[in-house]
C-alpha cells in the first residue's frame, strides 16, 4: 500500500514525458539552492536508519518503551527537549526490522480544501513500523492527531504493525485519551559525556581520560541543553581532525569550541574598533561570502564600497593599496589551498551578518541590492550563489513580519530574473520556521490559486513544493501543484504538471489522493478541461499495473479502479473520446502486451461508459480502427477487440446464443 515510485521528473537523469508539447524537466533546482528528493516522502531507508543510529546511548526509560511496543504495537514517547526522543523512536522501530514491513513515517495529511482525517487508516499496511512525530508539528493537527490516536491503534494492531508516538514535551500525555495513556514511557536524556565519547568512538576520535576531563569541555557538556549539541560538537572535532590531523585533541577541542561559541560581543568589538569603510566594508564581503574565491571577496569589497559613495582609501595610489592577504589577516580571514577565504573561527561569519543586520538597520536597504548585484558575480558557483542567497534570506526571516517576507517574494519575483534565489530561500526558510510555516503555507495556497500568476513566481512555487513542503507535508504540496498545473497552457504542461504527476507517483495514498480531486474536478465547469488533461497524464495504463516496485499493481486497488473508472466516466461521457484518442490507444496496446491485466484495463474502459450507447460507441469505434493497426500484431488486436465487443454487448444487456457445434 505505500510503496513507492522512484519517477522523480526533478532527479538528476530526467527522463519522463508528461504528454505533448515542450518539456520541462526541472533543472532549474539547483540554480534556486534546492536539491532534487530521490524517493518518496515518508519511506525510511534501513540503510541510512542504521547509519543514523551509530553511537546511539540508551537513554533511562528505553527499556521500558520497547517491552511496551512488543506487547502492545504502540508507544508514546514523552520526555524533556534534548532527550533525544525521535532518535529512541527510530531505534525501536530499527531493532524490529525483521518483522517483514517497511519502515515509515506518517505526516500531516491536512489540507485547506480536503476533510481528510489527521490520521488516515489507509496508511498502514501489513508489518509496517510506524514513527507519528509530533515534535515538531502544527499545534492543530497534533491536537486532531491525539483525538483520533486511539481508533487508528486498531488498524495498527489489525496489520501487524508497529507504531511509535513522540509526544513534544513532557506533560503532555494528559492530552491522551485514557486507553492511550497506558501506552506512555518517559525518556530522560543520557549522559552528555556518554553521548560524547559514543559520537567520538563512531568518528574514530580517541581521547584520554586526562583530555575527557578538561574545563572548558566539562562546563560545555553540562551546559548542554541537547544531545544534538552534544552531538555536534564532537562532529566538530572530526572536522578539526580532518583539517589539521596533525594536531593534537587539545587543539581540535578548542577549534570546535570557539565554534559553537557566541561570537556577539566579539564582534561588536571589533565593528566598534573597525571605524573605516574599507574595513567595516571587507567584513561584511567575508560574511556574506564566506568559503568563495577571493577574487569574489574583494569585488564584493569594493562593490559595497562604491554602493554607498565611498573610496577604497582615500589619497593612496592604487600600487600603494594594502594587498588581500594583509586584509584579510587584520580581519582574522584566511585564504585556503584552493583560493577561497574564510573566517579562522567557524560560525563567527553569523555573528557578523547578524550584527550589521541588528544594529544598523539603515543599511538593511543597501545590503539587499548589494547582495542582489553580488550574487550574479561570475566567479561564483551555483551552489555559492544560493548560499549567498540564503545567508541574506536568514536575515529577512529572523527579524520580518510574515507579510512583509511574501512582499520582498513578489518583488524579487517580479522585477528582475536575479531575485529568484533570494525568494526561494525566503520561503524555504519560512517553512521551517515555526513563527512563520502556516502563514508561508497560506501564502503559496493563495498564490497557486492566482490566474496569470508570473512565470518566475510559477518556477520558484512548484520548487518549494515539491523539494521543500512535499518533505513533511506531502498533501498540502499535491494541492497546491495542482491548482498551478490547472493553470498551465493546456498544449504546453510545464513544470507543475510534471512535479504533481511526479509526486503522485511517489505513493499510492498520494495518487488516490490526486485521482479524487481529479474526478471531483471533472464535475465543475471551471475546472472539467484542465483536469481531463491532467487525469489523461495520471492514467498512464503501465504506470497502474507495473508491479516492479510494489507487491501489487496500483488497478488491483479497489478504490483506485473505481476512481480511474469514474474519471474515464465523466472524459467518455462529455464525448471527449477524440481527443483522449492517444491515453485510450495506450491502454489498447498495452492489453496487447500484458495478457495478465488484459481483462483489468479493458473492463476499467467498458464499465467508465456506464452502459450509454454513445460513450460505448465511440471506444468501438476508435478500438476498430486501433486493430487495424500493427501489421504483425493484426490477429491479436482484432481478438482484443472481439473481447471489447462482448464486453460493450454484455454492458449493453446482450445475450449471446451458444454456437452450434
Amino acid at each position: 500500500m505505500s510503496d513507492a515510485f522512484e519517477t522523480w521528473i526533478t532527479g538528476q537523469d530526467p527522463k519522463v514525458n508528461s504528454g505533448s508539447g515542450d518539456q520541462y524537466n526541472f533543472t532549474l533546482l539547483k540554480d534556486l539552492g534546492l536539491k532534487a528528493r530521490k524517493s518518496g516522502p515518508r519511506l525510511i531507508a534501513e540503510d541510512d536508519l542504521g547509519h543514523e543510529l551509530e553511537g546511539f546511548v540508551y537513554p533511562e526509560g528505553l527499556g521500558y518503551a520497547r517491552r511496551l511496543l512488543q506487547a502492545r504495537h504502540t508507544v508514546v514517547l514523552t520526555g524533556p527537549p534534548g532527550a533525544g526522543k525521535r532518535t529512541a523512536a527510530l531505534k525501536l522501530l530499527h531493532e524490529l526490522r525483521g518483522s517483514g514491513g517497511v519502515c515509515r513515517e506518517l505526516l500531516d495529511q491536512t489540507t485547506e480544501d480536503s476533510a481528510q482525517p489527521a490520521l488516515d487508516p489507509v496508511d498502514v499496511d501489513q508489518h509496517d513500523r510506524l514513527l507519528l512525530d509530533l515534535s515538531d508539528g502544527d499545534e492543530i493537527w497534533q491536537s486532531r492527531v491525539l483525538d483520533e490516536l486511539s481508533g487508528f491503534r486498531h488498524q495498527v494492531l489489525e496489520h501487524d504493525a508497529y507504531l511509535v508516538v513522540v509526544l513534544p514535551v513532557a506533560g503532555t500525555s494528559h492530552r491522551l485519551r485514557n486507553d492511550a495513556r497506558s501506552l506512555t514511557a518517559e525518556l530522560h536524556r543520557p549522559s552528555g559525556t556518554a553521548v560524547f565519547r559514543a559520537r567520538l568512538r563512531v568518528r574514530d576520535v580517541l581521547a584520554s581520560d586526562e583530555e575527557m576531563r578538561a574545563g572548558e569541555l566539562t562546563d560545555y557538556l553540562e551546559a548542554a541543553r541537547a544531545t544534538e549539541h552534544v552531538v555536534r560538537l564532537a562532529d566538530l572535532i572530526e572536522l578539526a581532525k580532518r583539517r589539521q590531523p596533525n594536531q593534537d585533541f587539545a587543539a581540535w577541542l578548542t577549534s570546535a569550541l570557539a565554534s559553537v561559541a557566541d561570537h556577539s560581543e566579539k564582534v561588536a568589538d571589533v565593528v566598534a574598533e573597525s571605524r573605516t569603510a574599507s574595513r567595516r566594508a571587507l567584513l561584511l564581503a567575508l560574511a556574506y561570502f564566506h568559503g568563495t574565491r577571493a577574487d569574489a571577496v574583494h569585488s564584493a569589497t569594493r562593490a559595497l564600497l562604491r554602493m554607498v559613495g565611498q573610496r577604497e582609501e582615500e589619497g593612496v595610489t592604487p600600487l600603494e593599496h594594502r594587498d588581500l592577504k594583509e586584509q584579510l589577516r587584520t580581519a582574522d580571514a584566511t585564504l585556503d589551498a584552493r583560493r577561497h577565504v574564510s573566517f579562522v573561527t567557524d560560525g563567527y561569519d553569523v555573528a557578523v551578518r547578524e550584527h550589521f543586520w541588528d544594529f544598523l538597520p539603515h543599511l538593511r536597504p543597501r545590503l539587499r541590492d548589494w547582495v542582489d548585484a553580488g550574487i550574479e558575480l561570475p566567479m561564483l558557483s551555483k551552489e555559492e550563489q544560493a548560499a549567498v542567497a540564503e545567508r541574506l534570506a536568514e536575515q529577512y526571516v529572523r527579524t520580518s513580519k510574515s507579510d512583509e517576507l511574501f512582499r520582498l517574494v513578489e518583488q524579487w519575483t517580479s522585477a528582475r530574473r536575479r531575485g529568484l534565489r533570494q525568494a526561494t530561500a525566503i520561503l524555504r526558510l519560512g517553512l521551517d520556521h515555526p513563527a512563520h510555516r502556516r502563514a508561508v503555507w497560506a501564502a503559496i495556497y493563495n498564490w497557486s490559486r492566482r490566474e496569470n500568476l508570473g512565470k518566475e513566481l510559477t518556477v520558484i512555487l512548484v520548487g518549494v513544493c515539491s523539494e521543500v513542503l512535499a518533505e513533511r507535508h506531502p498533501d498540502r504540496a499535491l494541492v497546491r501543484l495542482h491548482h498551478l498545473a490547472r493553470h498551465e497552457r493546456e498544449a504546453a504542461p510545464g513544470a507543475a504538471t510534471s512535479a504533481l504527476i511526479a509526486l503522485a507517483h511517489s505513493e499510492n495514498r498520494l495518487y488516490r489522493r490526486l485521482l479524487q480531486r481529479l474526478v471531483t474536478g471533472l464535475a465543475n465547469d471551471n475546472w472539467r478541461a484542465a483536469d481531463t488533461r491532467l487525469f489523461l497524464m495520471l492514467a498512464d495504463p503501465r504506470l497502474l499495473i507495473d508491479t516492479t516496485r510494489r507487491s501489487r499493481p496500483l488497478l488491483s486497488d479497489t478504490v483506485v479502479r473505481e476512481q480511474v473508472t469514474a474519471g474515464w466516466g465523466y472524459v467518455l461521457a462529455h464525448g471527449q473520446v477524440s481527443f483522449a484518442e492517444t491515453r485510450l490507444r495506450d491502454w489498447l496496446d498495452t492489453a496487447l502486451d500484458q495478457h495478465r491485466h488484459r481483462d483489468a484495463l479493458l473492463g476499467t474502459m467498458v464499465d467508465a461508459c456506464d452502459g450509454r450507447a454513445g460513450p460505448l460507441g465511440g471506444l468501438l469505434l476508435l478500438t476498430l480502427r486501433w486493430s487495424t493497426d500493427g501489421t504483425g500484431t493484426l490477429p491479436e488486436r482484432r481478438r482484443i477487440a472481439n473481447l471489447l465487443r462482448r464486453r460493450i454487448d454484455t454492458a449493453q444487456g446482450i445475450a449471446f446464443a451458444p454456437s452450434r457445434g
